[in-house]
């Protein structure tokens, strides 16, 4: 698949989510509609489960595992999201919550986690993330 056809696919899920099963996940709709309007989804490959949105530079797996990954997840108790920095998928350094409207400052550092070789080695080294 394309990455814009994945991507067509990430709305369908999340929609069908929504009407079908009446999860509250429209903050995910809107997450995607926060990533293309920052141009990332142009840059980035999605992946999901019912939890959270993946988003890395790599559409498969094997590489998912072994370079730098994002996972945001929505939490409708709180009404927050919760960004996942991961070494690769499944290795978690550190995370954060943010609020629904993603600020710009939000959407860079996601972008920096998965472009940057440079944060990545320095957040892998630094002990206390993980």
């Amino acid at each position: 698949m394309t990455r814009e056809e994945l991507w067509t696919e990430q709305i369908s899920f999340y929609q069908d989510l929504i009407n079908k099963y009446k999860f509250e996940q429209k903050p995910m709709l809107f997450l995607i509609e926060k990533l293309h309007e920052a141009g990332l989804c142009e840059k980035l490959f999605p992946s999901n489960s019912h939890e959270a949105l993946g988003l890395s530079l790599f559409d498969n797996y094997e590489d998912r595992c072994v370079n730098p990954m994002i996972y945001v997840s929505y939490k409708p108790r709180t009404n927050l999201f919760t960004i996942y920095y991961q070494a690769g998928q499944g290795k978690t350094i550190s995370n954060e919550t943010a609020q629904i409207d993603l600020t710009q400052y939000d959407l860079s550092k996601i972008a920096s986690w998965l472009t940057n070789p440079t944060m990545k080695n320095n957040e892998k080294k630094n002990k206390k993330f993980k």
